[in-house]
């Protein structure tokens, strides 16, 4: 080619999310920008980038995207789609966007060599190279032809120009778009390419084949994978200053409560924040609301692959707390302890709960999670649901396990369940009045909770609200990230950041894998009461 390559513009959905703001993952874009680096040196790196629904993997992406973009590199974005049945949907996207958006015969010399090939993915093709004929038949093998040809078509634009490869929802790809992108990594592992792959990594949207494709290509240089977990209270009060224009201390105490009740998840704090905003703003999270409804589908979809038996197990979890007892819940439970295991085991796949410690103490990802089930149940079966849990707990008497100081909170809870499961004589003003106290004793029990010294003296970092016995680290001074690079810091009242000089300084650590999830079935000790 006698001129350089025009990298095509972003596509529209792209272009509008790199406006919204982000906040928190300075980890995640230093790690890119030292896998960056070894793509100017011709060193191909693939990047995995795993979550829940909602943790900003899309936005993380668009981030990247737009920084390298700036700065000239060829950026070719593709996704999958649950309804779709089309092989290579990714790819053919790609192609589309490159051939369809270049002036026609600009990229003929790139075309040069498996152009016939490659119009099977894109009819694109023949505004460079009209001269291939339709109907032109072709020996040999076809799939590998097609894959030789898109790996070539990478390598000869890598030549001109860094190149970008962004596949979103990576956990609908069918097969054959598995095994298109393993070859062009394989294929082109000295060439100046960066893949960036997102997908889910909870139940019903894992795929099985795409676990088994990572593990596969992990075996290969320059392959990292990047799991996003909830924002930090650091991160969420950032985003409450951009929005709210409050100062960083006085965001963190609203901030801690939107931590607690969202589990971090960007999406979810998005829809709460946005919701909170028509009622009133911070003064609003004063006041009970109920989970909006965006938060309520998302999290009802969840649901929705479990069997009956296993959402029963979630909604007796949903009524014992936020926080709650393996051996409380198999007490409770209408069925038997391994078939209760076995309903967490699921529960935990969709990202519902998940174990607090290694004393058979489990909790709900999120606060809103558990609120979601609560309304979602008919007052009758929450009503028939709180007295079966009280008389359980009486029946088999957990309470032996669990030291004097928080008896009186587990009581609270109690005593409040219980009086959910009969008339309330005094009326709705009485109720609340009970239901104040026993919140009261609870948050009381909590900070017991959250400053009894450990062994030897030393002192318990703080504890998020509503979730006793748990450590957060990242809100722990002593874990408390600096403040994000000012190229990713956010102009009070601006959703966009200042734009670096250099492409390094836009991109970027993946954090470290998060640990896998306990089986419930690793507690079955303490199932029995």
């Amino acid at each position: 080619m006698t001129t350089p390559l025009d990298p095509p513009p972003l596509p529209p959905r792209l272009e509008a999310s790199r406006h919204l703001p982000l906040v928190g993952r300075r980890l995640e874009l230093e790690t890119l920008e030292r896998l960056w680096s070894e793509v100017e040196e011709g060193r191909r790196q693939l990047v995995f980038v795993g979550g829940e629904p909602g943790a900003g993997k899309t936005r993380l992406m668009a981030e990247v995207a737009g920084a390298l973009y700036d700065h000239g590199t060829v950026v070719l974005v593709g996704s999958s789609d649950r309804e779709a049945s089309v092989p290579y949907r990714p790819f053919a996207e790609m192609l589309d966007h490159l051939f369809g958006t270049a002036p026609p015969g600009s990229l003929a010399g790139p075309l040069a060599t498996g152009g016939r090939e490659l119009r099977r993915l894109s009819a694109q093709v023949a505004r460079h190279r009209p001269d291939l004929a339709r109907d032109d038949p072709r020996a040999g093998d076809v799939r590998r032809d097609l894959f030789d040809a898109v790996a070539q078509l990478l390598r000869t634009v890598g030549e001109q120009r860094p190149v970008a490869l962004l596949l979103d929802d990576l956990h609908w790809a069918q097969p054959p778009t598995l095994a298109l992108l393993e070859h062009v990594v394989q294929a082109c592992a000295a060439t100046r390419l960066l893949v960036l792959a997102t997908f889910r990594t909870t139940a019903p949207d894992r795929s099985d084949a795409l676990t088994a494709r990572v593990a596969e290509l992990h075996r290969l240089e320059g392959v990292r994978r990047l799991d996003l977990g909830g924002l930090d209270t650091e991160a969420i009060a950032e985003y409450l200053s951009l929005r709210t224009g409050l100062s960083a201390s006085e965001a963190r105490p609203p901030a801690a409560l939107l931590r607690d009740r969202t589990g971090g998840n960007p999406f979810f704090l998005r829809e709460l924040w946005a919701d909170l905003e028509r009622h009133g703003g911070v003064a609003a999270l004063r006041s009970s609301r109920p989970v909006p409804a965006s938060i309520g589908d998302t999290l009802a979809a969840r649901l929705a692959g479990l069997g009956d038996e296993v959402r029963g197990v979630i909604e007796l979890a949903a009524v014992l707390g936020d926080t709650f007892d393996l051996a409380a819940l198999t007490a409770a439970s209408a069925v038997d302890p391994s078939a209760t295991l076995a309903c967490v085991d699921s529960a935990v796949s969709v990202g519902l709960i998940e174990p607090v410690d290694t004393g058979g103490h489990w909790s709900f990802v999120h606060s809103l999670a558990r609120q979601a089930v609560l309304e979602a149940m008919p007052h009758a079966r929450r009503t028939l649901l709180h007295a079966q849990a009280g008389e359980a707990l009486e029946r088999h008497r957990i309470g032996h396990r669990i030291r004097r100081r928080d008896l009186k909170p587990r009581n609270a809870r109690l005593r409040l369940g219980k009086r959910q499961a009969r008339p309330d004589p005094e009326g709705s003003r009485g109720e609340v009045r009970r239901r104040d106290h026993a919140l009261r004793t609870i948050a009381a029990g909590d900070h017991q909770r959250r400053i009894r010294p450990k062994r030897g003296g030393a002192q318990l970092p703080a504890q998020p609200i509503g979730r006793p016995g748990r450590q957060v680290e990242r809100d722990d001074p002593a874990h408390r990230r600096p403040p994000l690079p000012k190229l990713h810091s956010r102009r009070r009242g601006s959703a966009r950041a200042p734009r670096s000089n250099t492409a390094a300084r836009c991109l970027g650590p993946a954090a470290a894998m998060t640990a896998p999830r306990r089986s419930a079935s690793a507690y079955s000790q303490h199932s029995a009461a």
